[in-house]
């Protein structure tokens, strides 16, 4: 691996784009996906950016680079056509300690945007390094046609029954295969047929069997104990 693929939490923090047309927009519309706070720093922004950015949270400053504006960030991201300005921001982001995307030109990227396959809250990224990205989106249009947004719905409803799972199935390994039953069996193709309510009625049917077996399986477990202990037991008076 030429990178290490890692997912940043991006949820209310602050991220910086230095410019304001069709490129800092496509970067702007995906980080805005992933909750992020964008400030927009050029003397001139689009009124794309304008739209998409009209959240209170989010802010457009009108004037030009100073790398002031740099302080508290989570990631910057350089998206001008200015090569010059482009190398100052990575330097200063650099000096900072702060990652820092320079759009279209991999050796001043310490991150890469990925093609992304969005199935929320499953995320597939896939990038070449910066060798071939349209390869990378072809591949993206492939793995979209194979992954049905079902996968999206019962990954949520795997989240909403996480605790209970965890807190009724004591072992990791009686968990994994919890989860395998439900993932390859009805629960699944309820959720594919698009029975939200009824996929989440059977898993949760499914759970309450399972505990019920878990729960039928411990006065067993607690006589094979006392016979470990001491094997000659039942036979006394």
């Amino acid at each position: 691996m030429n990178t290490f693929p890692l997912f940043f939490k991006l949820e209310g923090r602050k991220v910086l784009i230095v410019g304001g047309g069709d490129v800092a927009l496509r970067k702007a519309d995906l980080l805005s996906r992933a909750g992020a706070c964008i400030i927009v720093l050029a003397p001139s922004i689009s009124h794309e950016i304008q739209a998409l950015l009209s959240d209170s949270k989010h802010e457009l400053i009108y004037k030009n680079y100073n790398k002031t504006y740099m302080t508290d960030s989570r990631v910057i991201i350089a998206a001008t056509d200015d090569e010059t300005l482009n190398h100052q921001i990575h330097a200063d982001a650099t000096e900072l300690n702060i990652p820092v995307n320079v759009v279209d030109t991999p050796h001043l990227c310490d991150f890469i945007f990925p093609a992304i396959v969005d199935r929320n809250p499953i995320v597939i990224g896939i990038s070449s390094n910066g060798k071939a990205p349209v390869l990378a989106r072809l591949l993206r249009a492939r793995l979209e046609t194979l992954i049905p947004q079902g996968y999206g719905k019962l990954a949520k409803l795997a989240g909403e029954f996480r605790s209970e799972v965890k807190a009724k199935i004591p072992t990791l390994t009686g968990r994994r295969q919890f989860w395998e039953r439900a993932f390859e069996g009805q629960v699944s193709q309820l959720m594919f047929a698009g029975n939200e309510k009824e996929a989440a009625a059977q898993l949760k049917l499914d759970l309450d069997s399972t505990t019920a077996a878990i729960t039928a399986k411990i006065p067993q477990m607690i006589m094979r104990l006392a016979l470990l202990r001491n094997p000659l037991q039942p036979l006394l008076p």
